[in-house]
């Protein structure tokens, strides 16, 4: 499950020294081949810009998990980047998993109209 936490908003409206709000974004699961044990990554992105999401969701449809990458990369904060570089080597879905919550902030999202 992934989970944009609400005690951050204080961070949303304070700029950090790049000048970009960030939020932490939580993902936990549990991984069956490391004993059934409860993962869980915390990441703080900033908000994509129109510019990156229109790159991702033209890079998406020819290769989906570097287009997430990229997102992520493009939105994390410069103190966590190296520890969620680390964490999409050991875990490939991830990447996707954060760009999704990302591009949900963006305003995609799935209607249910099916």
């Amino acid at each position: 499950m992934v989970e944009i936490r609400e005690d951050q908003t204080q961070d949303m409206e304070t700029p950090s020294e790049d000048g970009r709000a960030y939020v932490a974004i939580d993902h936990s699961f549990i991984d069956r081949f490391a004993g059934g044990a409860e993962k869980t990554f915390s990441f703080r992105f900033s908000r994509p810009s129109p510019t990156a999401v229109g790159r991702t969701q033209q890079m998406a449809g020819k290769k989906l998990p570097a287009a997430m990458r990229n997102l992520c990369v493009g939105c994390v904060h410069p103190d966590d980047k190296q520890k969620m570089l680390a964490a999409f080597d050991t875990y490939p879905g991830l990447p996707t998993t954060f760009g999704n919550a990302l591009l949900e902030a963006a305003g995609i999202g799935d209607l249910g109209n099916g």
